[in-house]
């Protein structure tokens, strides 16, 4: 036999060109827009609050005086810390116990072929669809929810909602 191909046997197809590979420290380039990120709105916070809470500043006057961490020792050796720090704790995890149960109760009843399960579903989910539409008329003034709201005030007594309220710089006093 000889070393030759057949005229008959067909060639292996081209293959696909593929983009080069990034390799080396040019793959660690992909990490630089989430560090950025984390050093702005995570680091860069906290080191500010470390810096702010070692100084005597109240928050309003330019006026500011480094303590160190004579706030922190005058924090720790007050009476109501610990009870304020129980009750914390207490309400955190007892309030995340109770939601976890809750859901988990809620979520393996409405699995069930139960009578009224699309109801209570609908129920269940209702005030993420009301939240939105709620802030929405209380933040804008549109003629349509202006005429809605007047013709509904006029049927009762109450006051019309501070449309531009929320949008207003209140003084400080």
């Amino acid at each position: 036999m000889s070393a030759t191909a057949h005229p008959h046997q067909a060639t292996p197809a081209p293959r696909p060109h593929r983009p080069p590979r990034l390799a080396g420290a040019s793959i660690n380039l992909m990490y630089v827009p989430a560090l950025v990120l984390f050093a702005v709105f995570i680091i860069y916070p906290v080191l500010q609050g470390v810096s702010i809470a070692m100084t005597n500043w109240d928050g309003y006057s330019s006026r500011r005086a480094f303590v160190g961490l004579e706030n922190f020792a005058r924090v720790f050796s007050d009476p109501n810390f610990s009870t304020a720090m129980t009750n914390t704790f207490i309400y955190g995890v007892g309030s995340t116990v109770i939601q976890q149960v809750l859901g988990l109760l809620f979520a393996v009843l409405l699995d069930q072929k139960l009578r009224g399960r699309q109801i209570a579903r609908a129920i269940i989910y209702l005030p993420v669809l009301v939240s939105p539409v709620s802030w929405a008329s209380c933040t804008t003034s549109s003629s349509a929810t202006t005429k809605a709201h007047s013709t509904t005030s006029s049927a009762c007594s109450a006051p019309p909602p501070c449309r531009g309220c929320l949008m207003q710089a209140w003084p400080l006093e």
